[in-house]
């Protein structure tokens, strides 16, 4: 057996949070702090004076608002959307929903459930639970990147910044469906940081002349680390940041890693492919692109005395999602083939090794 890294598995803070809409890695209370708007602030004034940091909203089509931070202190009569000096566009967001009329397309949140609605009709005046009039469209982008069950992200200008406060002992956070330069990571206890994790998103290799003027900027789009000291109390900042254009985060999870064991080399990276191909009689093809869902395959070499936590992991995840990773390396090209926010298929434990138990896994992205 030669072993290609180690699995470790980070399950969501929020076990009980399945419901049939959503399933949130943090609850409310756990989320103590972010950058990204839910409900619009109130709508810009030509007359007021603005603060560095405020924000304001203006209204878009339909119900939408664009949300603007104001860059300067002393900020007045500068239109946001004809002032960047003055103001950076951080997001669009929605309406809460009241009672009223809305039109076809238009959108209403609920800030309570944080959840997004799409009007199905014109002179829609049905309320958002009207399965007929309105189409459930997920989380609010506050909270996308905390929904397990959608492949949704959210979207801020740089930087993205969140703040949890776990109320217990975390060791490792997870992040797929980044669009991102860097992050940074601050575990801060009683108002100071305790410990500070910066680290680099890009993938950029140069090996010829070629590569390093005209070679494409790639960076990951997963990140993990299971170093963090876990203090009792402790605040995690994570902050999201893009030289250009907006940071993006699909999933977050963060909690006390579980070891499982070492990794066979012979591990699979594959995917379900959900597109279709109609060929016709005459060989005419009609192809219809669809997601392709990556899938991991890989045994796990587990001590025997370890067995009873893997059962335990495995009986608390039933069609729930988690962070696996087989690797700790994310600068290694293998990275992503082993890294996967998913529901485990198969979790087979072998018991014919007298002091290791393979454990034969299989997942496939939530």
């Amino acid at each position: 057996m030669t072993s290609a890294g180690v699995m470790r598995v980070i399950e969501s803070l929020n076990p009980i949070g399945a419901t049939e809409e959503v399933f949130f890695s943090v609850t409310e209370a756990m989320l103590t702090a972010t950058n990204v708007p839910e409900t619009k602030p109130a709508a810009y004034n030509g007359a007021t004076t603005y603060a560095d940091g405020d924000l304001v909203s203006v209204s878009a089509s339909g119900n939408a608002f664009d949300v603007y931070e104001s860059l300067q202190a002393g900020n007045t009569g500068n239109t946001p959307a004809s002032s960047p000096t003055f103001w950076k566009l951080l997001a669009r967001t929605y309406g809460v929903y009241a009672a009223g009329t809305y039109a076809l397309g238009d959108r209403v949140i609920d800030a309570t459930t944080h959840l997004q609605y799409v009007s199905l009709e014109a002179s829609n005046t049905a309320a958002p639970t009207d399965t007929a009039k309105w189409r459930l469209e997920g989380p609010t982008n506050r909270w996308r990147l905390f929904d397990l069950k959608r492949n949704q992200v959210t979207t801020v200008a740089s930087p993205l910044i969140v703040e949890i406060t776990p109320g217990k002992r975390v060791d490792a956070i997870g992040l797929t469906g980044l669009v991102a330069d860097e992050i940074t990571i601050e575990v801060i206890v009683g108002g100071h940081v305790m410990e500070t994790f910066t680290d680099s998103l890009s993938t950029r290799n140069t090996t010829t002349w070629s590569q390093y003027f005209f070679g494409e900027f790639t960076y990951k789009s997963r990140y993990s680390r299971f170093d963090l000291p876990p203090y009792s109390s402790a605040t995690v900042r994570i902050t999201l940041e893009r030289a250009s254009g907006d940071v993006s985060c699909g999933r977050m999870v963060l909690n006390k890693h579980v070891f499982l064991g070492e990794v066979e080399a012979e591990a699979d990276d594959d995917a379900l492919n959900f597109s279709s191909v109609t060929r016709e009689f005459d060989g005419t093809t009609t192809l219809v692109p669809r997601r392709s869902a990556p899938t991991v395959a890989c045994r796990v070499w587990c001590d025997k005395d370890n067995v009873p936590a893997a059962r335990a992991l495995r009986d608390r995840l039933p069609a729930t999602p988690a962070f696996w990773s087989g690797l700790t390396d994310t600068d290694s090209g293998y990275y992503d083939s082993v890294t996967i926010l998913g529901f485990y298929t198969r979790f087979r434990i072998g018991l014919d090794h007298p002091d290791n138990a393979p454990i034969d896994l299989e997942i496939e992205e939530a």
